[in-house]
């Protein structure tokens, strides 16, 4: 599938494209470190029982910003919400300091993070501000 043709909206594969797109526009940047956060399910390859991985409610994407803000992303395309157990982890997130962002879009996405930067006076226009 090339680049322009695009995923049903909301689908499995959007989701993943999307996680990947987010991924790559604020990992690129000097002022983030973003990565993957997996969660599910799987089964042990000697006893095939199932096993759940990851912390349920944690976002799609965590990371650090510049000043040492934590950062998860929670991403949904098409019609989708949180669930009860992400809307706690935000909770948890914002309560202790660290920045919880809904992503529906890269671009939204890094427009949301910067506002939230620039509020918290990390940076002020492009220009960083770096405590000592």
């Amino acid at each position: 599938m090339s680049k322009k043709e695009s995923f049903p909206t909301g689908s499995s594969a959007e989701h993943t494209r999307l996680i990947k797109e987010i991924i790559l526009r604020i990992g690129s940047k000097p002022w983030a470190r973003v990565w993957r956060n997996e969660t599910g399910m799987g089964l042990n390859v000697r006893t095939g029982e199932p096993f759940k991985y990851g912390l349920v409610g944690s976002p799609d994407i965590v990371g650090l910003t510049l000043g040492g803000y934590y950062i998860g992303i929670e991403v949904k395309t098409g019609s989708a919400t949180q669930a009860v157990a992400q809307k706690n982890f935000q909770k948890m997130v914002e309560s202790l300091g660290g920045i919880y962002l809904l992503g529906r879009s890269a671009e939204q996405v890094e427009g949301d993070l910067v506002n939230e930067l620039k509020r918290r006076e990390v940076f002020i226009g492009d220009e960083f501000i770096l405590s000592d």
